[in-house]
């Protein structure tokens, strides 16, 4: 019973995060020391405990985490520069180079990437999207975001 309440109540907090409202992931929580008693314990005084896990993740150097995506695009070689480009100002992380037939195939790993590309190839580019991993986002980034959501909320 107490394990349940428990497991609930950490679960709420870790839903509502400790930074900018983003849930919390990969943690390891464990509860000592939990007694039930009939008068005196109830489902919501174990909630209630539970989510003072809140404190406890603060005090944790939380960061904040942005998925990243491996990315393939094809295109015509005369748009590689461009692409090269439009990557890297997206904080994209070349990964190589190949040739596939007439195109230019340019693998990197990016937050996003899509609206630009019709626009960079005149058309005649595609690309293969695939979810990565999870990376740390840059300190002064990371701050204006938690500044923007707390301003935001």
């Amino acid at each position: 019973m107490i394990r349940t309440v428990a497991l609930e109540g950490i679960l709420e907090a870790a839903k509502k995060g400790v930074l900018a409202g983003y849930p919390v992931m990969g943690f390891k929580a464990i509860v000592y020391n939990g007694s039930y008693h009939e008068v005196d314990s109830s489902d919501l005084a174990f909630q209630i405990a539970a989510s003072m896990a809140e404190k406890v993740m603060a005090e944790a150097s939380p960061t904040l985490l942005e998925p990243i995506y491996e990315i393939k695009v094809l295109a015509p070689q005369e748009r590689v520069g461009d692409i090269l480009s439009d990557l890297q100002a997206r904080r994209g992380r070349i990964l190589g180079m190949e040739q596939e037939g007439a195109l230019a195939a340019v693998r990197a790993e990016v937050l996003e990437y899509c609206k630009a590309l019709p626009g960079l190839t005149g058309g005649a580019g595609a690309y293969t999207l695939e979810f990565s991993h999870y990376q740390e986002v840059p300190p002064p980034l990371a701050q204006k975001i938690i500044q923007s959501r707390a301003q935001e909320g």
